[in-house]
């Protein structure tokens, strides 16, 4: 993400911080995405970025990764939503976290 884009990203959702899942295998998810809510939690970050990709990769309609993401935070209870396009859109995830 340029840093352009960032600075307005964070501005429109007031993200505290962003973890970036572009190059890791599904196997390595879980692990990554919850030390990185852990982290989160602990450094009173309330509203984060995760950016999935869109999966311009992916056999199929939808990216690999995003799908799993969304089946993580399901079973865990953590709302999410996808911001506007101009801000990444389908390829990433903004967490509430309480």
């Amino acid at each position: 993400m340029s840093r352009k884009k960032k600075k307005q990203f964070e501005a429109d959702f007031q993200v505290d911080d962003e973890l970036d899942l572009h190059g890791f295998y599904r196997h390595e998810i879980r692990d990554i995405l919850f030390t990185f809510i852990r982290e989160c939690r602990a450094d009173k970050s309330h509203v984060v970025a995760v950016v999935v990709g869109r999966g311009h990769h992916s056999n199929g309609s939808e990216g690999v990764l995003k799908s799993y993401v969304q089946t993580l935070l399901n079973e865990a209870e953590i709302h999410y939503e996808s911001p506007p396009p101009r801000l990444g859109g389908e390829g990433v995830l903004i967490l509430e976290l309480a």
